[in-house]
């Protein structure tokens, strides 16, 4: 059994030989999906042992299914029912979410195509941007910058504080000014790449990877989650970035200083690659924060982009850590149909 085939994708091969294809995709992948999303979290823990690297390590064809992918109607409805209990839980918080196996390339999701203020998630496609460039020209990671009053102002208005803060009048290499950026969120270390980004490197990743942004200009950009999730397929199967790029970023990402999203409530030994966002639309009051990475969840890795919108910042991040802790238990419980299939 090839372990790294995605737990979906199992279930779905021990059926092929009863059921036939067409039976098996009907039926096969909705066995243990269709129950509530109850379980234990602690119980998977034992199985978050994974390879050093952050990337896509299976063959082309499993690349190419996790890049195309296929909706699978079951899990649409049953993650559904989970947005549905959430929204419950908290009146006035609307969730989106987008799920992909990254190992069958099966996906779901529930509002993916609405759009929604983007916040520091636009921080990932600039650091993206500056690393396309670094590749013919090296010398750009390790040019120094001094970081101005103006880019430090903003940490005014940044909600969820960096544990660590550049500091105005001080110069740091552009490298660093990327760790800053993608780990500790740091808006003053991100503006200050931006203004020295002259070649456009966001619009241009944005443009290249077929990520539509409306409203281009910081901080009311807009994108869906669905759209998003792309700049992390790229990063996953380095298809955009070298493979050493990719996996770099995805380290940074790995160690964000953020964990009051979707890896709240996961295991704490379970790798998470993630970028979260916050923002606010004050034409309408309607405050945004959304989160999406990599849940490197043994042998099916999965995308998870989930964000919440309400009138009040109140229950934003509850929402969006009880979404995740729902889809996790949702690759539990396939596992579980997975290894008792065998």
């Amino acid at each position: 059994m090839d372990k790294k085939s995605g737990v979906f994708s199992q279930i779905a091969r021990h059926r092929l030989s009863i059921f036939g294809l067409g039976l098996t995709m009907g039926f096969g992948l909705a066995i243990g999906l269709m129950n509530g999303p109850e379980g234990s979290i602690a119980e998977f823990d034992r199985h978050t042992e994974i390879s050093p690297t952050f990337l896509n390590s299976v063959d082309a064809r499993s690349w190419a299914k996790s890049m195309l992918g296929t909706r699978v109607m079951p899990l649409d409805r049953k993650l559904e029912a989970v947005v549905r209990k959430t929204e419950d839980a908290h009146p006035g918080t609307e969730i989106s979410v987008y799920v992909r196996d990254l190992a069958s390339g099966f996906w779901f999701g529930h509002r993916e195509d609405d759009a929604f203020h983007a916040g520091s998630l636009m921080k990932v496609p600039l650091v993206i941007g500056f690393l396309k460039a670094a590749e013919v020209q090296p010398a750009i990671l390790d040019q120094v910058v001094t970081v101005n009053a103006e880019a430090t102002r903003l940490f005014e208005v940044q909600s969820v504080q960096p544990r660590e803060k550049v500091q105005a009048g001080q110069s740091y290499s552009v490298r660093e000014l990327i760790r800053r950026t993608i780990v500790y969120s740091d808006n003053a270390a991100a503006l200050t790449l931006e203004k020295l980004d002259r070649h456009s490197y966001l619009q241009r990743t944005a443009i290249e990877l077929n990520v539509p942004i409306r409203d281009g200009v910081a901080p009311k950009r807009q994108v869906t989650l669905r759209e998003y999730a792309k700049f992390f397929l790229s990063l996953y199967n380095s298809t955009y970035l070298s493979p050493e790029d990719s996996n770099e970023l995805l380290g940074l990402l790995a160690k964000s200083d953020y964990h009051d999203g979707l890896a709240k409530r996961l295991p704490e030994t379970l790798k998470v690659a993630h970028k979260f966002g916050e923002s606010s639309d004050q034409s309408t009051t309607t405050y945004y924060l959304t989160d999406c990475g990599i849940v490197y969840f043994p042998g099916s890795p999965y995308l998870i982009c989930a964000s919440a919108k309400s009138k009040k910042l109140v229950g934003l991040e509850v929402g969006v850590q009880d979404v995740s802790a729902d889809v996790y238990r949702i690759f539990a419980e396939a596992r579980t149909q997975a290894e008792l299939a065998k």
